[in-house]
């Protein structure tokens, strides 16, 4: 199978050889029950994605990805190198499998056993999760009910809410007023 790994600086690791890549996505369901006529899907949170690759970076390229500079022998130190400084920068990381791409992985975990079969190559299992972003919003209220009269609200800290979604429900601390609920429909 063939596995890419691409580093910020747009730096390509290429493995010869990746006998093992495993996918994994996985969501937490509520223990509790849900009650008739909600959106199910508001008692379900989708996990960020796993994988991991086990695979073979030799002294000798496939193909010509490595710096164009680099002996050969130094391909195995290069990509060592590489994924260490990846690991200790926690920066996001490409990876392109035979499967699907992953545009923002983080690499998580990194082992490198090295035997007398490896003939000066790398052997590597490297682990990603997915990096999920959100993009918030900030909303501002003119007008809460409280009691029988409209009282306008005082100035209280904007906050930020999640984008939303149409049936979603989402419940914001207003200060002394008590909390608001927002649904878009």
């Amino acid at each position: 199978m063939s596995v890419l790994v691409t580093f910020e600086s747009g730096t390509v690791i290429e493995f010869d050889a990746a006998p093992q890549v495993t996918h994994e996505a996985q969501a937490d369901v509520t223990d509790w029950p849900v009650e008739s006529g909600t959106q199910i899907s508001d008692h379900a949170t989708v996990k960020p994605k796993t994988l991991s690759v086990t695979g073979f970076v030799s002294v000798r390229p496939l193909r010509a990805i490595q710096p164009a500079a680099m002996p050969d022998k130094e391909r195995a130190a290069w990509a060592d190198a590489s994924v260490l400084d990846a690991l200790e920068r926690r920066t996001p990381l490409k990876v392109s499998t035979s499967l699907r791409t992953y545009s923002q992985m983080l690499l998580t975990s990194y082992q490198a056993p090295q035997t007398l079969e490896d003939s000066g190559g790398i052997r590597m299992t490297l682990a990603f999760k997915e990096i999920k972003t959100v993009e918030s919003q900030t909303v501002s209220v003119k007008k809460i009910r409280s009691g029988k009269r409209y009282t306008r609200a005082k100035k209280v800290d904007k906050g930020t809410v999640p984008a939303m979604t149409p049936g979603q429900r989402l419940i914001v601390n207003a200060g002394k007023v008590g909390a608001i609920l927002l649904s878009l429909r």
